[in-house]
């Protein structure tokens, strides 16, 4: 006060809003009685910590003396005084991700948390945090999480799960926590993010099922079977393998198999056929390889073998037999008879009557035709034959689309053999007038031959022929082979063939 007052005066202390506090709403003065004015007495003003990103805050106090004041000094209108303070904002309105528990290289199918919350109260309402994976190798369970003004810093659990895939990669996923609300405070707060790195438990590989033992023993003119697939599922595109045999007493069928992201863990049946050479040249270790030719990065070089033993077999004996030319007419022929028959001459070669086997066995005797045709039908021995393999062709085939079909020859040639392609003009074109099957170009493996469909051809047929060419092939087996054909319907833009 001040002066002394004759009686007991009080003041009222009132903030004009909530950003502060008064230590005490009301101050009381006593007389002194000495005429001397009364001691200060001290209030405290508090600034309030609200939690909430509102900026500084103005808080006026005011100081006025209450009603009923009995000194008249004092109880005429005395002006009320007032203090004004700033309450300087210590709030930052944030996303707050909580990672210290997080383990960063969680393996495949496992799951981690972390926990969200926000670094200040909002203003109103609630804010709605989103939480995001860049990529599907990672999960969350909770997308979405509305905090509300009085739970702002209750930390929520989140769980992140590395999904469980099949391929050979290692994976980065980063999980962002970004706002969604309505409190002014929060528009543009930035978004926070944490990295984990699902642990690989794939490993990329050929696999072998049901392959014969290392040592097996194959007789010459039977086969074994086994089948192929992945261990993993391709990263991308599809991946190529070559299988193939080291020796060329053994022969590979299906010597090209293919996966891709659909097909990876469908096992592929293969054979591997010991030879019938009739010739006695003793047993024959025959390695059996499979090895990728091409795939993506994780598949590049792998390969899966395995060895068989190709067990020699004596030709068989074989004295006389009876056989059908292609007239029709019987004859009996005996090893004794001298002249060697060129079966060249019979419409369809030479047949063996008694064991219903007929191929085109030209330059040999009747006989010696005959006993070969019996060891075909024992033995199952393929003769000299080429093949049109279409197992990967699209097909029907759209107008100015390409498409690829193999070539096979049967069994080992004496010499080089060369096939004569073409296509019937102005339908469709191949990438290659011929092919050569060499040492240069080894038999056994396969041959491409690419067809392109021409354009406006839509409901047409595209003939492919393919004809052994004489005059550059000298193994007379082959030689005298038929020409064979391949039909492709060429589809129109709409897709109808």
């Amino acid at each position: 006060l001040a002066s002394d007052p004759v009686s007991a005066v009080t003041l009222t202390v009132v903030p004009d809003s909530a950003q502060c506090t008064v230590s005490a709403e009301t101050v009381t003065f006593v007389p002194t009685g000495a005429g001397s004015v009364p001691a200060l007495q001290t209030v405290t003003v508090t600034a309030v910590a609200d939690k909430v990103d509102d900026d500084d805050q103005t808080c006026n106090v005011t100081v006025s003396v209450a009603g009923g004041c009995a000194d008249a000094k004092y109880s005429v209108p005395v002006r009320a005084r007032w203090v004004a303070l700033t309450a300087a904002d210590v709030d930052t309105a944030g996303i707050v991700m909580d990672t210290a528990g997080t383990d960063a290289a969680v393996a495949e199918g496992h799951a981690t948390t972390f926990t969200l919350a926000l670094a200040s109260k909002p203003s109103s309402g609630s804010v709605t945090l989103v939480t995001s994976v860049d990529n599907a190798y990672c999960t969350v369970d909770k997308a979405e999480v509305t905090v509300a003004a009085a739970d702002y810093a209750v930390p929520v659990v989140v769980t992140v799960t590395a999904v469980d895939d099949d391929q050979d990669a290692q994976r980065t996923c980063v999980v962002t926590t970004a706002q969604r609300g309505d409190t002014a405070e929060y528009a543009g707060v930035q978004p926070q993010e944490t990295t984990l790195r699902p642990a690989n438990d794939d490993v990329a590989g050929v696999v072998l099922v049901n392959a014969p033992m290392e040592g097996s023993v194959v007789a010459e003119g039977t086969e074994e079977a086994f089948e192929l697939k992945l261990a993993t599922q391709p990263t991308f595109g599809t991946v190529t393998v070559d299988v193939a045999s080291s020796s060329a007493d053994c022969r590979v069928a299906a010597r090209q198999v293919f996966f891709d992201a659909s097909s990876w863990a469908v096992e592929q049946t293969l054979t591997v056929r010991a030879l019938q050479d009739k010739v006695e040249d003793g047993d024959a270790e025959c390695a059996v390889t499979a090895h990728v030719e091409w795939g993506p990065a994780e598949y590049t070089g792998l390969e899966a073998s395995f060895a068989v033993i190709a067990r020699d077999v004596a030709p068989a004996e074989c004295t006389d037999a009876t056989v059908t030319d292609g007239e029709g007419a019987e004859r009996e022929w005996h090893d004794s008879d001298g002249p060697r028959y060129d079966c060249a001459w019979y419409a369809v070669g030479v047949r063996c009557a008694e064991h219903g086997n007929a191929f085109p066995y030209y330059g040999m005797t009747a006989s010696e035709a005959c006993c070969a045709c019996k060891e075909a039908k024992d033995k199952n021995y393929a003769p000299a034959a080429f093949e049109i393999d279409t197992q990967h062709s699209t097909l029907p085939l759209a107008e100015g689309a390409t498409t690829v079909f193999a070539l096979h020859l049967g069994v080992e040639p004496t010499s080089a053999v060369v096939l004569d392609i073409t296509a019937e003009d102005g339908v469709c074109t191949t990438d290659v007038a011929s092919v050569v099957f060499d040492t240069k170009h080894p038999w056994f493996l396969p041959r491409g031959v690419w067809v392109t469909a021409a354009e406006n051809q839509g409901g047409r047929q595209c003939r492919v022929t393919v004809a052994v060419n004489g005059a550059a092939t000298a193994d007379e087996a082959y030689k005298a082979l038929a020409a064979q054909t391949l039909d492709i319907a060429i589809a129109d833009a709409a897709g109808r063939p």
